[in-house]
């Protein structure tokens, strides 16, 4: 009879502490975490592509699966159901810590149009539930079953209602180049609402991330902050990549979305509304293009750590491809400057009426 007591007091503390259901593999970094005890991973800065990069992470859906280990309340008592609680949450911990994880949501906040240069400004946030916490179970977690889940620590937030209504200091800056404020995006005044409407709802981000059990501080409530080791804005419906860290080399999956379709244009007979395509391209448009290669020129100087001004020569075909790109000055015939040529190669701009387009672009290596 009292076997029979202890296995099923053994049975019990076991069905209570082992109520996620995962299947990682294991994986952990040399050091223990002050605040878990888990091994947490050693930084390491991201190379190659995004990616590649990419292939070796696990796609998250739930982010209750990588945080909950780190968040679960356990008895400090010597009682068997205490004793099991803290040693499963130790095996969760270490089988979390040192993966490579992926997850995905609209992490964008969109400012007002700027009716001078014609650009709507973008900013990525470093948060994985910028709007709603994550909701957890409250028997494992002591109550606390509301979660935020961050990329760093913010400097500050204002709630309303148990929602978050604004973040400060979570501004992801690393796909910017030097001197610029935001990620900018030209849209003509004639198709701003269409802008906002088709293509703004369906602009993502995905984290590629790490976890070691880091907190917030008390005072901001209940938060996790996650180990960036990568992220990329992108259009859902079409796989354009408007920033990425490090570059991508293609566009990102496609997403069967409904928001996909877009509104349905009210039929009016015997019109037609054609999109009006420019003689060539406005400056500040050529400017955005050109920008949009900075995360991945950035690359270039990482690799061979040249600094210096890189001129490039230009040649654009009316379909919006570069038929020709030639870097002049110091990088000429260089490994630096071949890199450039390759990423320049890859940009594509707006239709336009003339044959070509040719300009002079400077970048700065530093």
């Amino acid at each position: 009879m009292r076997r029979f007591t202890v296995n099923r007091v053994l049975l019990t503390a076991v069905g209570f502490c082992a109520a996620w259901s995962w299947s990682f593999s294991a994986g952990a970094g040399p050091r223990r975490h002050r605040r878990t005890g888990a091994k947490a991973p050693v930084a390491r800065r991201a190379t190659g592509s995004f990616e590649s990069l990419a292939r070796r992470a696990q796609a998250v859906t739930d982010l209750e699966q990588v945080i909950g280990p780190f968040v679960q309340v356990c008895g400090k008592t010597g009682s068997l159901r205490d004793v099991q609680c803290r040693a499963i949450r130790r095996r969760m911990q270490r089988k979390v810590v040192g993966k490579l994880y992926a997850y995905e949501v609209r992490a964008v906040r969109v400012g007002r149009y700027d009716g001078v240069h014609l650009t709507f400004p973008i900013d990525v946030m470093g948060c994985l539930t910028c709007k709603d916490p994550i909701k957890l179970k409250w028997g494992l977690y002591g109550g606390k079953k509301h979660w935020y889940v961050t990329t760093s620590v913010p400097g500050s937030i204002q709630h309303k209602a148990g929602h978050v209504l604004q973040w400060k200091g979570l501004v992801l800056k690393q796909h910017l180049g030097r001197g610029q404020a935001h990620l900018t995006v030209a849209v003509g005044p004639s198709e701003t609402e269409k802008w906002t409407h088709s293509t703004q709802p369906n602009l993502r981000v995905q984290f590629l991330f790490t976890v070691s059990g880091d907190r917030w501080p008390n005072r901001l409530g209940n938060g996790m902050v996650v180990h960036l080791r990568g992220y990329r804005l992108f259009d859902q419906c079409n796989g354009r990549i408007l920033a990425s860290v490090p570059a991508s080399t293609g566009l990102a999956p496609k997403h069967a979305n409904q928001t996909c379709r877009g509104p349905v244009a009210p039929v009016v007979a015997q019109q037609s509304h054609r999109k009006i395509i420019p003689e060539e391209p406005a400056a500040h448009v050529i400017r955005s293009v050109m920008a949009s290669a900075n995360p991945a020129i950035r690359e270039c100087y990482d690799t061979y750590q040249i600094q210096g001004l890189a001129q490039v020569k230009v040649r654009v075909k009316n379909d919006g491809t570069v038929t020709r790109a030639v870097v002049q000055g110091k990088f000429a015939g260089t490994p630096t400057g071949k890199c450039i040529l390759d990423k320049v190669r890859n940009l594509i701009f707006p239709r336009f009426k003339r044959s070509e387009i040719q300009f002079v672009y400077p970048f700065y290596l530093r």
